[in-house]
């Protein structure tokens, strides 16, 4: 990603989406949720704070305690989520078909 592209993707366009889709989901019934791709903790700061929150991402620039290393293609947490986020990151798999299947998988509601 050339440089000028990147600060404007992180410094406008990301943060704007971010705090769009939370506004979305703040709104959803439910209380688990599972954000595929975290990349940093800055859409679990937008997010009402009474949901369980779980981030998973194969390679996060800041990690959060706890949350897994992995990618969606290889996360089986035997449990389903009310709200499953996965925004930006079906161009970063191998397999963009097998990814969306996965994350229909652990969805129970919202996608």
């Amino acid at each position: 990603m050339p440089k000028f592209h990147k600060l404007i993707y992180h410094n406008f366009i990301r943060p704007t989406r971010l705090k769009q889709e939370a506004e979305i989901v703040n709104k959803l019934p439910g209380k688990t949720i599972l954000e595929i791709g975290y990349f940093d903790d800055s859409f679990k700061k937008l997010i009402r704070p009474d949901f369980i929150y779980t981030g998973i991402d194969p390679e996060p620039t800041k990690y959060i305690k706890g949350m897994p290393i992995v990618s969606v293609e290889n996360y089986e947490p035997g449990k389903k989520f009310d709200i499953v986020v996965a925004s930006n990151i079906l161009e970063h798999t191998t397999d963009p078909v097998a990814a969306f299947k996965q994350i229909k998988k652990l969805a129970k509601k919202y996608i």
